[in-house]
């Protein structure tokens, strides 16, 4: 053997690099290599297996739980009284390299969960110490309550959540819990109220129209939570919301639900809210989404006008808006966010995606006023990401296209219009304001607008000047000549490796010339083998 390898600083490098089963062949193969070995082999443990396998084989028996017709999990049940001896070979050697606990797949891995005898039996010897069968622990998933309801039912799967207590406690960094309604909501606060040090906190909320109860939840628990910087929550309202705007290390917030009321009353403008300053103090990203835009523009309303440290904002509504209300929560936008801090604005409107090709039908009669607009966002100089996926015309003109170079200088990303909209009403701009982007923002990769491309000749191009745009979408884009725009292209996207349209289709489900005639033009640039009807979202990292 190298005698490199029993160099005490390199063994626990070497284990680092180990799968669990060869880090267990490499933990037997010598007595220097046990300790490095067992610690890489218990760090991450997703099942009770590993635990039972340190009992006494005699305490325990593992029976089908046969109440359910499909899910008859394996139940780990006593087959005597428990006694801390039994816990001594456990808790002594292996629950202190427990690092990562996550049995939220146990339903799926087939492995045997404890009952809830066992359970309660183990709280009784640990004498209900927190953290108890996991002491050092820094990650924690508990087993879900969709999961378990179907094969223990509504009552006996929320004692479940009682037990979460013996592997959580102070030392904790992430954890994920499960919100329930009644006697099990106290469980969940007593659990959270040990975990001073949490730095990142997924909650699921399952209390049906009870709304009010998280926002008590919220209240009882947040002297606890000083050290939180990532939350999750299925849901809130305005008076959780207060109570989060007072966490001192909060930079990441996602709701999946927020229900936000806005401060204006329908069909008025809203004005700046009385916010007071300092709230939210390190709040950077914002993932919120919501039913209806007015809840989303009560979320905006939380924060104090341009007193922000915010960069990401994205919104996600469920429900077609109005371009008034539309309007209004850009203009909520632009009075709240820090034009010095903001970075990111994406906003998502409806479903993702519209099956079988089907578009957004328009009215039968297009009123010139109804498009959305946004020269108000073009004081937020910081701005690299912006994208508007709506069910609605952005208004981009001209002037604003030429406005490029001072208002967006580090765009990477810009998406002014949604994969599946499509409107009779003609772009304001054409390629050569389309040029002007790419000279204004010269840093720009995924570009997404709609624009004129009938008068196109093909000898127009940016001399001196390489745009690095990888992915460019022209959704319903006029389009004449398919030769002379793939000359435009070729020209002036050099580093273009994706090309799309949308394919809107019309009578007898055949696509739309405007759709034809842009799939021709992928081919010509960049091979046969690109298809431009594929419509992948870009996210990144929004």
């Amino acid at each position: 053997m190298n005698k490199c390898i029993n160099t005490a600083e390199l063994i626990p490098l070497i284990c680092e690099h180990l799968e669990p089963r060869n880090a267990y062949a490499f933990a037997l193969a010598k007595r220097s290599f046990l300790k490095p070995g067992l610690d890489v082999l218990w760090r991450n443990i997703s099942s009770f297996k590993p635990f039972l396998a340190c009992l006494p084989v005699e305490l325990w028996k593992a029976k089908r739980h046969d109440l359910h017709p499909y899910m008859k999990p394996n139940i780990a049940d006593l087959e005597r009284s428990l006694v801390l001896k039994d816990l001594e070979r456990y808790l002594g050697y292996y629950a202190p390299r427990i690092r990562e606990f996550d049995v939220s797949k146990w339903e799926r891995k087939g492995d045997p969960i404890l009952s809830v005898a066992f359970f309660q039996a183990l709280q009784l010897v640990t004498l209900g110490k927190p953290g108890a069968l996991a002491p050092h622990l820094t990650a924690f998933k508990w087993m879900g309550l969709p999961d378990l309801f179907p094969p223990f039912g509504g009552e006996e799967s929320q004692k479940f959540l009682s037990f979460r207590s013996l592997f959580l406690g102070t030392s904790v960094l992430f954890a994920s819990l499960d919100l329930q309604i009644q006697i099990e909501i106290s469980s969940t606060y007593a659990v959270t109220k040990t975990l001073t040090r949490v730095r990142e906190l997924f909650l699921a909320e399952y209390l049906g129209d009870r709304i009010d109860l998280v926002d008590d939840f919220i209240a009882a628990s947040i002297s606890s939570w000083t050290n939180l910087e990532t939350l999750h929550l299925s849901y809130v309202s305005n008076g959780g919301i207060a109570h989060l705007a007072s966490l001192p290390r909060l930079k990441t917030l996602n709701i999946e639900s927020c229900r936000t009321l806005p401060s204006y009353s329908p069909g008025t403008y809203p004005e700046p809210s009385n916010i007071p300053v300092k709230v939210f103090p390190a709040l950077e990203e914002a993932f919120i989404a919501t039913g209806s835009i007015e809840r989303a523009i009560g979320f905006v309303q939380q924060l104090a006008p341009m007193d922000t440290a915010l960069r990401k904002l994205r919104l996600h509504t469920l429900l077609e808006a109005s371009y008034a209300d539309a309007q209004n929560l850009l203009r909520t936008i632009e009075i709240h966010c820090n034009r010095n801090a903001l970075e990111a604005i994406v906003w998502g409107e409806g479903s993702n995606r519209i099956l079988d090709d089907g578009c957004y039908e328009e009215g039968t009669s297009v009123d010139l006023d109804d498009m959305l607009d946004i020269h108000g966002l073009f004081e937020f100089h910081k701005l690299t990401h912006l994208e508007m996926r709506v069910k609605k015309l952005v208004r981009l003109t001209p002037e604003q296209a030429m406005q490029m170079s001072r208002s967006f200088p580090n765009m990477t990303h810009l998406q002014l219009s949604w994969d599946s909209f499509y409107s009779s009403f003609p772009p304001l701009i054409d390629h050569t304001h389309l040029l002007a982007i790419l000279r204004g923002c010269p840093a720009l990769k995924f570009l997404k607008v709609r624009f004129d491309a009938t008068r196109i000749s093909g000898l127009e191009s940016n001399p001196g000047f390489t745009s690095r745009v990888t992915q460019l979408h022209v959704g319903d884009s006029l389009i004449c000549s398919p030769t002379r725009v793939a000359a435009f292209v070729t020209a002036n996207f050099g580093a273009l490796e994706k090309l799309s349209a949308y394919k809107n289709v019309e009578v007898y489900r055949v696509p739309s010339i405007n759709y034809k005639r842009w799939k021709l033009v992928s081919k010509s640039v960049l091979g046969p083998g690109e298809d431009s009807d594929s419509e992948e979202e870009s996210e990144e990292d929004y």
